[in-house]
């Protein structure tokens, strides 16, 4: 007979379902849809509403995961809602210097919704962070931010 399955399920493009020891067994599966649940952006100097910016040659999507690796300064051009931003190493992420551009970041609580090895700089732009916010790595300074999140962490 079959047993129904409890676990856990996210929608961020990701489903992950894992199960705790049940007649001594675990298990984790992890199904991706569509471009995947990371989006990482090409090196060079790119701007966010390019394709060709990005390695799958599509935009980010709502609930995604987006890398700026080292050796890459993306531009913020246009208002976007991801669910994760991770800037590495020596990657840059600029808000455009001529709009207040709005980046939201709508965490899922699976992780870092907020990681900045590398730099990021404000301009006049503004960061939303709804769901969870889980905000790690070196100095930021934000110049307008929202937290309207269910849970808060600094790191």
């Amino acid at each position: 007979a079959s047993k129904e399955p409890s676990g856990h399920m996210s929608t961020a493009r990701a489903i992950m379902w894992t199960q705790t020891a049940v007649d001594g067994w675990d298990a984790t599966f992890s199904v991706s849809g569509g471009s995947g649940a990371v989006a990482t952006a090409n090196t060079g100097t790119r701007d966010w509403s390019s394709t060709a910016s990005w390695v799958d040659a599509a935009l980010p999507t709502t609930g995604q995961k987006v890398v700026i690796p080292a050796s890459c300064t993306m531009t913020l051009d246009v208002d976007d809602e991801i669910g994760s931003l991770d800037i590495q190493g020596s990657g840059t992420l600029t808000s455009e210097a001529s709009n207040a551009r709005v980046l939201t970041i709508n965490g899922t609580g699976c992780g870092t919704e907020f990681n900045n090895d590398g730099t990021f700089n404000r301009n006049d732009g503004k960061i939303v962070f709804s769901g969870n916010a889980d905000i790690e790595g070196g100095n930021t300074d934000f110049n307008d931010v929202t937290i309207s999140a269910n849970n808060l962490s600094l790191k």
